[in-house]
């Protein structure tokens, strides 16, 4: 997967991670032999779990994910990031 957002592909039924690409390893320090196998709460990158759980429950319910859901998925808080990460720079549209 090649984009500079983080992308993780997870199973619905579980949550563990399948695949994740280098933006998510760039954003959250984490890389991939840390969290492929792994279920994402178990790694922590959901700082409130309950919104995974209203996400697979919209996906569950309408067979797809729509507007902010899949536009905006939740990044990790600062204190959700590994510590060793480096901290996301502002864009510039200069």
């Amino acid at each position: 997967m090649t984009s500079p957002e983080a992308i993780s592909i997870t199973r619905l039924t579980d949550g563990i991670y399948v695949e994740i690409n280098d933006g998510f390893e760039r954003i959250t320090g984490y890389r991939a032999a840390e969290v492929v196998g792994r279920r994402a709460v178990e790694v922590g990158i959901w700082a409130d779990t309950a919104d995974r759980d209203r996400m697979v429950a919209a996906l569950q319910a309408t067979g797809r994910l729509i507007d902010e859901m899949t536009a905006s998925p939740p990044r990790p808080a600062p204190s959700r990031r590994r510590p060793s990460a480096p901290r996301p720079r502002p864009r510039s549209c200069s």
